[in-house]
């Protein structure tokens, strides 16, 4: 009787335990989650807005007249074209992370132009004895130029994307009247002439990544407008008469600071944060 005793207590204490470890079996954690793998957007291009201010630094690179066509001797003695402020507005689209392309419209103001020439004054029936009279001369460019831009952009440190560009385009240029005041007395002026030349530029500089859609760029470039001249000058009060047509070869070296904005941009990555599990 107390074998039999010993045996059901055997018995069901085995039970018991299989009945617990059957219960710990159902509330075991669930298997961890499986972390989904991170694809990156692919830059799939976006428009842009741009405007830029600056200052050109004029290249009056060759002065030229019919002058001395009709006088011996003649020589510059000076020429200067003073600087002008311009500013610029386009739209453009950056087809991938390195290259990008524009249209822009550019107003620049009227720069001062000024030069001294002078020649024997034999010309005028004086004796010949080698001395010389100067003509001093005064007017003024504007000009409006339409470039289409291509830029590279050479990759981001910091924020900061250098890059290098080109544009070609027309430039319309306005010689205001050009007055001509002579050593002697005489007096000329000529009307206002407007021309439109091929334009072209080579520019470099960098950008500052400020958001993901605004840029801030400081940039150089060299802009080339082309040959321009003035009209006639036609003298008052003068006998004589040569009808100067004065030539220039017109460029400017740009200092500028632009800001571009981009629409439809790609948005950055997510977050990447450490997994904490619990149990």
């Amino acid at each position: 009787m107390g074998s039999f005793k010993a045996l059901c207590i055997a018995g069901i204490a085995s039970l018991a335990a299989m009945s617990t470890a059957h219960a710990a079996d159902l509330f075991l954690p669930p298997p961890p989650p499986v972390e989904p793998a991170y694809v990156p957007v692919e830059f799939s291009g976006a428009f842009y807005l741009r405007g830029d201010v600056g200052i050109g630094i004029s290249d009056l690179r060759t002065r030229a007249s019919t002058f001395d066509e009709f006088v011996p001797d003649v020589r510059y003695e000076q020429h200067n074209l003073d600087d002008s402020g311009f500013i610029d507005l386009g739209v453009g689209y950056k087809f991938n992370n390195y290259f990008r392309a524009d249209v822009t419209g550019e107003y620049r103001t009227g720069a001062h132009f000024s030069a001294i020439e002078s020649y024997n004054q034999g010309f005028f029936n004086t004796p010949q004895d080698g001395s010389r009279l100067n003509d001093t001369y005064n007017g003024s460019i504007r000009t409006i130029a339409g470039l289409v831009n291509g830029y590279v952009d050479l990759g981001t440190w910091y924020c900061l994307t250098p890059y290098i560009g080109a544009g070609v385009g027309v430039a319309n240029v306005k010689v205001s009247s050009i007055v001509d005041q002579g050593q002697t007395g005489g007096f000329g002026y000529s009307q206002s002439k407007s021309q439109t030349n091929f334009a072209w530029a080579l520019m470099t500089g960098v950008a500052f990544n400020v958001t993901p859609s605004t840029k801030i760029e400081l940039g150089y470039r060299y802009l080339n407008m082309g040959n321009v001249s003035s009209n006639a000058i036609v003298c008052q009060d003068q006998g004589t008469c040569p009808n100067e047509v004065q030539h220039y070869k017109l460029a400017s070296q740009d200092i500028k600071l632009g800001v571009r904005y981009s629409f439809d941009v790609a948005p950055p990555p997510p977050a990447q944060y450490p997994i904490v599990r619990k149990y």
